[in-house]
Order: structure tokens, then sequence, then C-alpha cells
């Protein structure tokens, strides 16, 4: 589907960079370090798909809502704005710094 594409080919340009997806839990804490970096640009993991039982697969994402933080998922389906984030993990796991992919 192009939902999938879309993920694997995010995928593949953090794979091409030297990073791999990022996993829920490194994007939670992330938001807990830094809170106000969500509210500058929605931010998602690619390491870790949801499955709807309708079939529909989401990411988890963090954003701002309203001027309020919000955590949540994100449909694949609906595709990717300009100002979206991505999360993601060295491939060098002797640095531990998070990177963001455009």
């Amino acid at each position: 589907s192009v939902a999938v594409e879309a993920r694997l080919g995010k995928a593949r340009a953090l794979d091409e960079a030297g990073f791999v997806p990022a996993l829920p839990a490194h994007l939670l804490a992330l938001g807990v370090a830094k809170p106000d970096l969500q509210r500058q640009f929605p931010i998602a993991t690619l390491g870790q798909v949801w499955a709807g039982s309708d079939g529909d697969r989401f990411v988890v994402c963090l954003g701002e809502s309203a001027g309020d933080r919000s955590v949540g998922l994100h449909w694949l389906g609906s595709g990717w704005f300009e100002g979206w984030r991505f999360l993601a993990i060295p491939l060098n796991f002797g640095c531990v710094k998070p990177c963001f992919l455009c």
C-alpha cells in the first residue's frame, strides 16, 4: 500500500544516513527530557507500527494541540506533511545521541 511504501521510504532514508528508526519508548523519553520540542514540530517514530482491527497502520507521535503537548497515533495512510520529524538512533551504538531526520 501507499502507506507502507511511505514508511519504508523513510526507514530506507534513515538506514542510508546510518540510523535506525527509534522505538516508542525512545520517543516518550525524548518528550520527558525535552518537553517543549514537540511544540516546534510533530515527531514520529517508525520503529514499531500498530495495526488497528480494520488493518489501518499507525505509529506513535508527539505533537501539540491547542497549545498543549500531546502523544498519539499517526495514521500512516494520511502521509507526512513538510513539518514532520522522525526520531532515529545511530547504528553506531557507541553514540547514544538521537537524531531527527526530516
